[in-house]
């Protein structure tokens, strides 16, 4: 594989694996330390100080989960795009076993961000968002309703990064076996070849 090519596509998933760490560490830190500032916030004055501090939490956490969403998109995209060029310009006679473990799995990866920003994202953060309105304004009974309907999302978002997370840690292990020059050279798919 051409080493531009190369070092763009691990340059592309090393960002979408960063991407998609970096808001859940940022998570842990901000709801570790929100709560135990006891900080109140006159807009959800009606709700406890610990509410308080979780949606304050939340409020600084979405926008980091949506940037890193379209950082995963389009490490995704350059990622398949490399890996599309590759295929089909420097195909090796002999197809490496690590190829049908890294495709599937960058495949399969990037169907997971999919349904993330398309589907589970937005409804999730539609309904942060009408719990927020309801706890600012009212009533309590529609915040407990939307702030329950998010609580069904969050583990399943959760899932779904831990499983992309894994998924690719699996396509970075078989990208390393691809791309070793032992393993290049027995396919005679040299970096620049």
């Amino acid at each position: 594989m051409n080493a531009v090519l190369a070092s763009i596509y691990w340059l592309a998933l090393t960002i979408w694996i960063a991407a998609l760490v970096a808001p859940a560490a940022s998570g842990v830190a901000v709801f570790t330390v929100l709560p135990e500032l006891n900080g109140t916030f006159a807009e959800f004055g009606s709700a406890t100080v610990s509410t308080q501090a979780h949606i304050a939490g939340g409020h600084i956490v979405t926008p980091l989960f949506i940037g890193s969403d379209i950082v995963q998109l389009i490490s995704a995209v350059l990622v398949l795009f490399t890996l599309g060029l590759e295929q089909f310009y420097w195909r090796p006679a002999h197809r490496s076993r690590a190829e049908y473990v890294r495709i599937p799995c960058l495949l399969a990866a990037t169907v997971l961000i999919l349904v993330e920003i398309c589907v589970l994202g937005p409804m999730a953060r539609s309904h942060l968002y009408t719990y927020w309105d309801a706890v600012r304004t009212g009533p309590l009974e529609v915040a407990t309703k939307a702030k329950a309907a998010f609580d069904l999302f969050h583990p399943i978002s959760t899932t779904l990064y831990a499983a992309t997370f894994g998924i690719l840690l699996i396509a970075v292990i078989a990208s390393a076996v691809r791309y070793s020059p032992s393993h290049s050279a027995l396919l005679g798919t040299g970096s620049e070849s």
